[in-house]
């Protein structure tokens, strides 16, 4: 019988606990600049970045009652649900747990 063990390295005083920590990202958010009241748009995070590659996480929150949005895709469509000036913002994060926000407002028209 053959017994494999996980193997378990301690990498502290072997100088690997000064290794450079993971670089935040930046979020990019970008969406129009109006909707009328029931439209839909676009909100689009795919512009954001992470100097290590990881993006993890977008997190989509529109100040309209909306319950926010927790995706892997960088974009989204949304419904304009409350007529007038609305902020919406985009929350990246990587994989190491780094984050950045990026806001817009977007003018919600009456038709």
């Amino acid at each position: 019988m053959r017994v494999t063990l996980p193997l378990l390295l301690v990498l502290s005083g072997l100088g690997c606990d000064s290794l450079p920590p993971g670089h935040p990202p930046s979020a990019q958010l970008t969406a129009p600049a109006s909707c009328d009241l029931g439209g839909s748009i676009t909100l689009d995070g795919s512009a954001s970045s992470d100097p290590d590659g990881d993006i993890a996480l977008y997190r989509f929150v529109v100040a309209d009652g909306s319950p926010e949005r927790l995706e892997t895709v960088s974009s989204i469509q949304h419904t304009c649900r409350l007529a007038g000036l609305i902020e919406a913002a985009l929350e990246v994060q990587d994989g190491a747990g780094h984050a950045s926000w990026s806001r817009t407002v977007i003018s919600v028209r009456r038709p």
